[in-house]
């Protein structure tokens, strides 16, 4: 198992950050895919996608945790690879400190060393456009 992350902070409180940071959000700011439908079911929000000229469309499962979210794509069999990714969120002077972590794992020996650098590529393209999508109210200049 591999893990990546990335952090940043931005520039306003976790409260308003939330709601830019909802499951069809992360999935939508992740870049990858575009969402079709949401299921919430308590904690679980299961996010289907379109396959945007892909084979297959996935379902992303997030489950909220106490700070953000924890989500793993959801497929109908066994998969030789597994992410699962963390986002929280913590208050720090008006601001909020966002963690983005993945773990990742492969039964192909050395894939998981790909699979990690392609998520932190990932990883980093959801902060940067969650940085873009926050706005910066001046409040904290």
């Amino acid at each position: 198992m591999i893990r990546v992350s990335v952090e940043r902070t931005l520039p306003t409180p976790p409260d308003e950050v939330t709601q830019y940071l909802s499951p069809e959000g992360i999935v939508r700011l992740e870049g990858h895919y575009d969402p079709k439908s949401v299921r919430v079911d308590g904690d679980r929000t299961v996010v289907t996608v379109s396959p945007t000229g892909r084979m297959f469309a996935p379902q992303y499962e997030f489950i909220r945790t106490r700070d953000g979210f924890s989500y793993r794509v959801v497929t109908e069999s066994r998969s030789p690879v597994e992410v699962e990714t963390t986002v929280t969120l913590a208050p720090r002077d008006g601001t909020t400190g966002l963690r983005i972590e993945s773990s990742c794992r492969s039964i192909v020996p050395f894939l998981d060393r790909v699979l990690a650098w392609r998520r932190r590529r990932t990883l980093e393209r959801l902060a940067r456009n969650v940085t873009e999508a926050v706005p910066d109210d001046g409040a904290n200049r």
